[in-house]
């Protein structure tokens, strides 16, 4: 048996119906946004060309329109109602990605909620963390709660964190004396420490530090292409 049959054992969370709904009433009001902002503009044909607002406005248009039709067709579909769109272990699984996806996006840039202000940890922290967590929450560990596993990617998020500090501190004492190519000494060490016999618990902490000194040394050092830094880049003066 395969893993949609299993699948189709769990219980569904939304019907097909639901989702041409709500899909169609957000194209209709995203469409909705951009007509009134082409008709501010103008979107009429000027003596020059078209203004600035005619293409967007007559593409608006026809998805409005096709949205409308989608709607009601939806609407008078009774037999998608009893189709489900998606069952409860598709999506717990497309949350453990969309979820991590999400706040390491919001760590990279930093997140802004009213009053509240989280400053962001640069791009190479952030995927060191990422990473770290990522495989600790996706590795097989039979009898092990939800809540020990989580706690267990906290520690493991945060010795990586210090790591991949600690790389980029040894990232300040230069490149190795290779006069053809800049090799900096923390992409070696990085290198060495993943390259060592060690277990999944600390092949979860060296990998992400690994890989993010493996970008910062593509994109900063030899394309000359400086990505989003942090705080801790600022502390050591490098970038």
């Amino acid at each position: 048996m395969d893993d949609s049959d299993g699948e189709a054992d769990g219980k569904a969370v939304v019907s097909s119906r639901t989702m041409d709904m709500v899909v169609a009433l957000l194209l209709i009001v995203g469409s909705s946004i951009v007509i009134f902002d082409s008709v501010r503009s103008g979107f009429g044909w000027r003596d020059d060309g078209p203004a600035p607002g005619f293409f967007p406005f007559w593409v608006a248009v026809l998805l409005a329109v096709a949205s409308i039709v989608n709607l009601i067709k939806a609407i008078g579909d009774r037999g998608a109602a009893e189709e489900a769109f998606v069952h409860s272990p598709q999506l717990t699984r497309v949350l453990a990605v969309l979820v991590p996806t999400t706040l390491f996006v919001a760590a990279i840039g930093g997140v802004t909620i009213g009053p509240l202000s989280l400053p962001g940890l640069g791009i190479y922290v952030a995927s060191a963390l990422f990473i770290a967590g990522f495989m600790w929450m996706l590795r097989d560990a039979e009898g092990v709660t939800l809540g020990v596993k989580a706690a267990g990617a906290v520690a493991v998020m945060l010795a990586s964190g210090v790591l991949t500090s600690a790389l980029l501190w040894v990232m300040t004492w230069g490149y190795l004396p290779v006069p053809w190519f800049e090799v900096p000494y923390a992409l070696v060490l990085a290198l060495v420490l993943v390259s060592l016999p060690l277990g999944d618990a600390v092949r979860c902490v060296t990998l992400g530090p690994a890989v993010a000194i493996a970008i910062w040394s593509l994109f900063e050092i030899w394309f000359k292409v400086p990505l989003v830094k942090g705080p801790i880049e600022s502390a050591l003066g490098i970038g």
